[in-house]
């Protein structure tokens, strides 16, 4: 019996070069021909769009909104299995299968798979195994880290709340009343570009704060407003 289509959801914005990257190693096997990939443009000003029109990816567009972005994604969606993928990441070789067998247990709520860097800098290899161990301890793996799950799952659990960041927390957090959350070895490839630009420890220590405040229920527009866009 094959594996049940999957659909995968790019939030985007200002992404043409990640974009030229990536659909290309997206659009061939191991993707299935039932499979598809939609990108949710939230008007982007650079060539993010002529580079969906180019592929084989549809393009959809929504607010500037990452959650709101994403949730436009599943509606559009055609397929029962959901993968949530940024531009800038690239999952692991045998992705299509891992989702499949994962997903194919029906005590698996969502999935995940490991943090990794584009880059051979040390200092990254301790922030994967900070990562690694940060969702050993509480079980809640980030959106840089491809989650997928069941798109009956998806719904049943409220889906994405408008928020512009916070969004995949909050997601891992309702789907759980539905099942386990598993975190798979295989390591994504995620660009290190935020981190290079901002700094590593700043970067870190922002993501730090964020999840922080939002444990002691800081509501993400207040989060927002404190710290300045996430983006």
């Amino acid at each position: 019996m094959s594996a049940p289509a999957l659909s995968i959801i790019i939030p985007a914005r200002e992404e043409e070069s990640s974009l030229r990257a990536l659909l290309p190693r997206l659009s061939k096997p191991p993707l299935q021909p039932d499979d598809e990939i939609l990108v949710v443009d939230c008007g982007s000003r650079d060539a993010t769009a002529d580079v969906v029109r180019g592929s084989a990816a549809r393009l959809l567009n929504a607010p500037r909104c990452r959650g709101v972005q994403l949730h436009a994604g599943v509606l559009a969606a055609r397929n029962p299995h959901l993968l949530f993928l940024h531009a800038d990441t690239l999952p692991p070789a045998d992705f299509r299968t891992a989702i499949a067998e994962t997903l194919a247990d029906p005590g698996v709520a969502l999935g995940a798979f490991r943090l990794g860097f584009d880059s051979l800098r040390p200092e990254f290899r301790r922030l994967e195994a900070a990562t690694a161990f940060r969702c050993f301890l509480t079980r809640t793996p980030y959106g840089d880290q491809a989650c997928f799950c069941r798109r009956d799952d998806y719904f049943a659990a409220g889906g994405f709340p408008d928020w512009p960041l916070l969004e995949d927390v909050a997601l891992v957090r309702r789907i759980r009343a539905r099942g386990r959350v598993v975190l798979l070895p295989q390591q994504v490839r995620t660009s290190p570009r935020r981190h290079e630009s901002r700094g590593i420890f700043r970067t870190g220590f922002r993501h730090w704060i964020i999840s922080t405040l939002w444990t002691f229920r800081v509501p993400p527009p207040l989060i927002i407003r404190l710290l300045g866009p996430h983006d």
